[in-house]
């Protein structure tokens, strides 16, 4: 699975993925305050362990990180493959 998560300047949020119940990732997406527009990460995530399974995907935008300015979370060209 791939895909691309933007973030605003400024802002943090955090990302959490999900097959069915086993998280599959954790990660803070954040840009700089000094940053020029929004920022686009690139998210890629091995889902051979399922493969030939029927499973429900699921991307969670957590936006109450201590410390930071929460952001909007942001999502473009997802594939699964």
């Amino acid at each position: 699975m791939s895909f691309n998560a933007g973030v605003d300047p400024g802002r943090a949020w955090e990302l959490n993925v999900y097959a069915d119940n086993a998280l599959l990732l954790k990660r803070q997406i954040e840009a700089g305050a000094g940053s020029v527009g929004r920022q686009w990460r690139l998210v890629r995530i091995d889902l051979s362990a399922y493969a030939g399974q029927t499973v429900q995907l699921r991307l969670y935008q957590r936006v109450l990180i201590a410390n930071r300015t929460a952001g909007n979370a942001y999502w473009q060209a997802v594939k699964v493959e």
